[in-house]
């Protein structure tokens, strides 16, 4: 291990200040490493070291005056696999989220089917007359040769009445008296034949 001392500066310096130190302990110097400031009564100068190792210790503390000589601070062996000083790097910004503005969805309506109307109800025809014949009335238009469909009631709502019925027999037989001929008159009552229930061909 060796020492840094206060160098001699001129011919007639005998004391120098030191101003400051430009090392602290633990760092690495090197012979001609500039380690501290002296001030000497004509200027002042930045000294160098003459050995090469560790710094141990700053005897001397800044501002302080020694004679040409004294030990300044000691210089320990060098440190093995000394690690370089860490440069300390910049973290880049990390950049904010980009939210995603979600685009917007149009809806379209399904088409409404049309409904087709409902087609009108048929209307249902009132009874004929012949429906409304009570069976003594159905059985008298038979026995008179009457169809009841053909005819127009008197009564209520159109009902036949048996006036109806026997004034529709008598106007068929008039009618057909009317067209028969002699010849077939008689032949008809040779038959026992009621004309009255025959329907002409001729």
């Amino acid at each position: 291990m060796g020492d840094f001392r206060m160098p001699s500066l001129g011919a007639d310096m005998e004391r120098g200040q030191l101003i400051e130190w430009l090392v602290k302990v633990g760092d690495p110097v090197h012979r001609g490493d500039i380690v501290a400031v002296v001030e000497t009564p004509k200027s002042t100068v930045e000294v160098e070291c003459f050995e090469t190792g560790t710094v141990a210790e700053l005897v001397v503390e800044e501002g302080q005056t020694v004679p040409v000589g004294a030990v300044l601070a000691h210089i320990g062996e060098p440190v093995q696999g000394r690690a370089a000083p860490v440069r300390e790097v910049p973290v880049a910004a990390t950049p904010a989220p980009v939210v995603a503005t979600p685009a917007p969805v149009t809806v379209t309506p399904a088409p409404v089917a049309k409904v087709a109307p409902e087609p009108a109800r048929a209307k249902v025809a009132p009874p004929t007359p012949a429906r409304r014949l009570s069976p003594v009335l159905r059985h008298l238009a038979h026995e008179l040769g009457v169809d009841p469909t053909t005819l127009r009631g008197t009564g209520p709502d159109g009902t036949l009445t048996r006036h109806d019925l026997e004034e529709a027999a008598a106007a068929h037989a008039h009618t057909h008296r009317a067209r028969v001929s002699p010849l077939a008159r008689r032949l008809a009552a040779e038959a026992g034949v009621d004309l009255a229930r025959v329907v002409g061909t001729g």
